[in-house]
């Protein structure tokens, strides 16, 4: 994998966790989870530093996603 192809699974990995950050669904969600779901996506963003540009070879540990619980 080369960083153009981490940061288009990164996004998608990011796409699929939107809906639980919109207005109307994150208040709803238990407290813990809310903050899991913070720590998942920052580091699905940090997922590309300290890899060089031109790197080919990129084989990253993967956060793993939480799984969601609604309080209400």
């Amino acid at each position: 994998m080369n960083k153009t192809q981490l940061r288009e699974e990164r996004n998608t990995r990011l796409a699929a966790t939107d809906f639980w950050m919109t207005v109307d669904v994150f208040p709803k969600l238990n407290e813990a989870y809310q903050e899991d779901l913070i720590d998942y996506r920052q580091a699905l963003r940090d997922i590309t530093n300290g890899f060089a540009d031109d790197a080919t070879d990129i084989d990253p540990t993967w956060p793993t996603a939480p799984t969601p619980e609604l309080t209400k």
